[in-house]
């Protein structure tokens, strides 16, 4: 077994290169599985599109891979186009709620309350 200082989480525990690669295979299935799922093309899927079925698709790939695997945010990016950590926290966590509990798109309705 070949372990390895990891460089995600600043030296602080080691890998196992055959589990890490068999993260990121499971990975690479997952975004296979999610493109199936919803008809559409990987490449586009993992294009820098924001269009909403692809965004939609990469945002479902995004939570498997966290809850199915132990890929880092760093990671999931990498496999999913390229995209930055912070996209995919961004991907992952769920809608916040705005004040009193109101969904933010309520927020932004303007009121004719006079």
């Amino acid at each position: 077994m070949t372990r390895v200082t990891c460089t995600l989480c600043n030296g602080q525990g080691t890998i196992d290169i055959e589990t890490a690669e068999g993260a990121m295979e499971h990975g690479q299935r997952i975004i296979l599985q999610e493109a199936a799922s919803r008809c559409l093309d990987v490449k586009a899927m993992l294009s820098p599109s924001r269009r909403h079925d692809l965004a939609a698709g990469r945002r479902a790939a995004a939570v498997r891979m966290r809850t199915e695997t132990n890929l880092h945010f760093k990671q999931i990016g990498l496999l999913l186009g390229r995209r930055d950590h912070s996209t995919v926290i961004n991907m992952v966590r769920p809608k916040r709620q705005g004040r009193n509990g109101a969904k933010p798109s309520a927020l932004a309705t303007p009121s004719h309350a006079e």
